[in-house]
């Protein structure tokens, strides 16, 4: 009996072993196959010159991506990424025009940034990254980077032509900076989402500024500047969540200016047959 019973226990440590190696073996075929696929597809890139690399649990940065000269697209969004290498832009990527890096786990960006001089549009959404110390390129166009961790908004003083920036569900607390009225092409501003107490007067000197989402922040009426009120295209403005009451509002300085607008936007949408419109005082009824 001693001896069936040894046996049995032999044959089950078997079965775990060959179940462990085969375990072991698939996991080492799908990595395989998932290097044979990123090859294959930066391969494709160097004729095409767009590289999509989504969720391929990527830990490092590819440093094959240097082989493709004149790349214009490149995604790396739902990966593994905790860090970019030092000489990130170099000369391989000066081409670049679009970049997805969202959805990883980076926590900061490098010098080298700053280097890519044609990027117009930067996706940075779901990383780790709580400060910015690059100077971004002034080609940018459009920066995401809702779901961070940024205590400050991002220093964009030399992006002279970007239209639209999405900063929501982050930690940016003080001020929204005065240098924002500097930007020309500038139509969307969203910042719902952190604790923001003041918009800074001379950011109303944005005259092409048309969308401001800065719901669930720590704005105060006394912190809304008339200049924003009453500057020329500023049409859609979203305040739901912070100390500022309907009433307060509507008794603002320059309220009367911005809900022209804001009635005539809703009068073109509903003309157009455009349904379930907002048509409430800035999210405040």
């Amino acid at each position: 009996m001693g001896n069936c019973c040894g046996s049995q226990e032999d044959d089950m440590d078997q079965v775990v072993s060959d179940r462990a190696a085969n375990k072991a073996g698939r996991q080492l075929q799908k990595k395989q196959e998932s290097k044979g696929v990123q090859k294959q597809k930066i391969d494709a890139a160097s004729r095409t010159k767009i590289l999509n690399l989504d969720g391929g649990k990527i830990k490092q940065f590819p440093t094959e991506i240097a082989r493709i000269d004149k790349l214009k697209t490149l995604n790396l969004k739902n990966n593994l990424l905790t860090s970019l290498p030092s000489n990130f832009a170099a000369s391989s990527l000066d081409s670049l025009k679009k970049l997805n890096l969202s959805n990883n786990e980076i926590q900061s960006l490098p010098n080298s940034f700053g280097r890519l001089t044609v990027l117009e549009d930067l996706d940075l959404d779901k990383n780790l990254i709580s400060e910015i110390n690059v100077v971004f390129p002034r080609s940018l166009k459009k920066l995401s980077m809702k779901s961070n961790r940024l205590v400050s908004f991002p220093d964009l003083q030399e992006s002279k032509n970007i239209k639209e920036i999405y900063l929501s569900q982050n930690n940016i607390s003080g001020n929204l900076p005065g240098w924002i009225g500097d930007f020309a092409q500038l139509r969307i501003l969203d910042v719902d989402d952190n604790s923001i107490e003041n918009i800074e007067d001379n950011a109303g000197r944005c005259d092409t500024l048309q969308t401001l989402y800065i719901r669930r922040n720590k704005l105060t009426i006394s912190g809304l500047p008339s200049r924003l009120l009453t500057s020329k295209s500023l049409a859609t403005l979203q305040l739901e969540g912070n100390k500022i009451t309907k009433a307060e509002l509507m008794k603002a300085e320059g309220y009367e200016d911005f809900n022209t607008k804001r009635t005539d936007l809703l009068n073109k949408a509903m003309a157009g047959g455009i349904g379930d419109l907002d048509t409430s005082v800035c999210g405040l009824d």
